[in-house]
């Protein structure tokens, strides 16, 4: 079986409502890579540049995680918090990271997406489930670590360096 040549090194953001853009983009241009934000029209966001491009898209609600699926592919890195999206992604190929620093496997994605399931599930029948804890600094720090880590090891794989 042959091994799927990785692209260069790029991170795509599921931008609408990610709270780590500016902390995705720092961390990015220390590694070398360009960061294609993909948001709906109503995110505003520095105009594209030659390491940062912002792709607006309309239309249906699942128009950003569709051109992100379609485009994200190995080499690359994905942050989203969006576990069908991250499943698509990794299936691709890519790397996968959350906004809470959670780094997504082929491994781990299937349970996470059961607990999701059933947690939906639940609330259908009136259990009430509880959310996410809100977003703060600990999760913050965690993303950059684990974002740091997954570009190091895909420059390591593809023997780049920078």
């Amino acid at each position: 079986m042959s091994r799927i040549k990785p692209r260069p090194l790029r991170l795509w953001i599921d931008g609408d409502g990610c709270p780590v853009i500016a902390e995705a983009r720092r961390i990015a241009a220390r590694h070398g890579a360009p960061v294609t934000v993909v948001a709906g029209p109503s995110q505003r966001h520095e105009p594209s540049s030659r390491d940062f491009e912002l792709i607006s898209v309309s239309g249906a609600s699942e128009a950003a995680d569709d051109l992100i699926a379609a485009r994200a592919g190995p080499g690359e890195v994905v942050l989203t918090d969006d576990l069908p999206l991250a499943d698509r992604c990794l299936k691709a190929g890519a790397a996968v990271v959350s906004s809470r620093g959670v780094i997504y496997t082929p491994d781990s994605i299937g349970a996470l997406l059961a607990r999701r399931e059933l947690g939906k599930f639940l609330r259908e029948l009136g259990e009430t489930t509880g959310g996410p804890d809100p977003f703060g600094a600990g999760f913050r720090s965690r993303f950059k670590h684990a974002l740091h880590e997954v570009m190091d090891s895909l420059k390591r794989e593809a023997g780049r360096t920078g």
